[in-house]
């Protein structure tokens, strides 16, 4: 899709959309993600946490020093977690542009990790966080 008010975007195709909820289902192709993956009943605990991890991540805290520029958009996945019904996992991505950064550096926190996720189609809204815009994905596959 190009750039978004200066920031490069993970390319999609809008599939269908709903302008009165503000809602698209998009296609995305296989793409490189940089992920951080956390368990909680609540998404806000997963939100800034995940977020400043992936940051990090991308102001150099990788096996290169390498900084990347930051992409859009924030994914977050959201499933049942199988061990407790009150919890769910969360998994919170950053795009790599495959034009930036096709060989992503491997990351130096334990907890993040790089991610080739397969084609997908998604339902996308924007959503306003305390800290920053997050655009969020559901997965229909």
């Amino acid at each position: 899709m190009g750039s978004l008010g200066g920031t490069q975007c993970a390319p999609y195709e809008v599939l269908q959309e709903w302008k009165d909820e503000n809602v698209e289902l998009r296609s995305y192709p296989v793409q490189n993600w940089v992920c951080t993956q956390a368990t909680s009943h609540r998404m806000d605990d997963m939100s800034s946490s995940g977020f400043f991890k992936l940051f990090n991540y991308i102001r150099g805290n990788n096996d290169k020093n390498q900084k990347i520029a930051m992409t859009k958009p924030v994914l977050i996945e959201s499933k049942p977690d199988p061990e407790s019904a009150r919890n769910r996992i969360f998994k919170m991505g950053f795009y790599m542009s495959a034009t930036d950064c096709p060989s992503p550096p491997e990351p130096k926190a334990n907890d993040v990790f790089i991610e080739q996720r397969q084609a997908m189609k998604v339902y996308c809204r924007w959503a306003t966080l305390p800290f920053y815009r997050l655009l969020l994905l559901t997965s229909t596959d």
